[in-house]
């Protein structure tokens, strides 16, 4: 990944003379490494992180590295030029001061105290939260890479348990099945905290995996995603093990196709929240609108949950290589939601999840 490109077009996005970060997405996103604080100005690269992740980071990206300790010890030859007896924040300070910056963007987790001591030394401080989520928003083929094989990962994962789906077995057995697959396959784990939910438990967006166990008839909604190089799948799956009841299919039908005008919706420079006035107008149709209580998407990435976010407020267009889910649910005495994550390409949208079965009418 091209680190230094993405610095410096941060920078040019930002109007600063340097950045200091150390959300972890946002490290990895300009470092390649998970921990600590990364300062640069587009030509200088400093990443400053504790003593006991000095090893990793060497091994893991090749920015100039310092570690810090807050209290003296013997030291090995190798961290003897690296590792600096000092609070993160005292090395902080010391490397911008000597930059000659007159701004430098930070984001949101900077702590306000470390903000104050660096406005004394006469530099602006400028939060980049926004400008980062947006310049993330964008995939490089790369990151698209490894956010097909993290749904491929699901995919192989939700297929793994269907015949599994029988009496008698429990919501928390399942996920353990799902997960145990995602990591045989290669994934880092769960991009989030999975959802299994048989019977009236699918009536909750957010249900909370239980001992409980499938009875027969009961519908099952599973909602998971796999980490792979640290980019995030988001799939949600409504199974029905066994033939489902009239209002059943119906309810299932008119999500999936609600979720099918709100992909073809999804093209180039279209407003976002005209992508989720797609699904309400569907469903309003339907007489279900009433029961559809969340957004219908949000961007997916380094993080499950970022920009954009596909709701009625979003004034944002689509633009080309972001990715994000699209994902109506309707929820009364059962719910059904479908969910599939969707990449823009100037050929229009691309569903990435389109060969994970359970999104075809029943």
């Amino acid at each position: 990944m091209d680190f230094r490109g993405r610095i410096k077009e941060i920078l040019k996005r930002s109007d600063v003379d340097a950045i200091l970060v150390s959300q972890r997405p946002n490290l990895i996103y300009f470092s390649g490494f998970d921990t600590g604080y990364l300062i640069s100005d587009g030509e200088n690269h400093s990443l400053l992180v504790p003593r006991l992740e000095l090893s990793r980071a060497m091994e893991t990206t090749e920015v100039e590295i310092s570690a810090f300790s807050e209290y003296e010890t013997e030291i090995s030859e190798f961290e003897s030029d690296k590792v600096h007896f000092k609070k993160p924040e005292d090395l902080i300070y010391q490397e911008l001061d000597g930059m000659g910056l007159d701004t430098v963007g930070v984001d949101s987790k900077i702590k306000e105290d470390l903000q104050e001591e660096i406005r004394s030394a006469g530099i602006e401080i400028k939060n980049i939260s926004k400008e980062v989520q947006d310049m993330r928003s964008i995939k490089d083929k790369d990151e698209i890479n490894r956010i097909e094989k993290a749904i491929e990962i699901t995919g192989k994962a939700i297929e793994s348990i269907e015949d599994k789906l029988r009496e008698g077995v429990k919501e928390l057995e399942i996920l353990g099945e799902i997960e145990r697959e995602m990591r045989y396959q290669g994934a880092q784990g769960f991009a989030f905290d999975g959802i299994v939910a048989f019977g009236s438990n699918t009536k909750y967006p957010h249900a909370k995996p239980s001992e409980k166990r499938l009875r027969k008839g009961e519908p099952v909604l599973i909602d998971v995603g796999a980490k792979f190089k640290e980019y995030c799948a988001d799939v949600t799956r409504t199974i029905f093990p066994w033939s489902p009841s009239d209002r059943e299919r119906e309810v299932f039908n008119s999500v999936l196709e609600s979720q099918e005008r709100a992909i073809e919706k999804s093209v180039i420079n279209v407003k976002i929240s005209e992508i989720d006035k797609e699904v309400r107008n569907c469903l309003r149709e339907k007489r279900l609108l009433k029961f559809f209580n969340h957004s219908t998407g949000h961007g997916i990435g380094l993080e499950v949950h970022e920009a954009p976010r596909v709701y009625p407020k979003e004034e944002k267009r689509a633009k080309e290589n972001q990715v994000f889910t699209i994902e109506p649910g309707v929820y009364m005495e059962f719910g059904v939601r479908i969910e599939d994550d969707v990449l823009i390409t100037k050929n229009g949208p691309k569903v990435l999840s389109k060969n994970i079965p359970g999104r075809e009418p029943i």
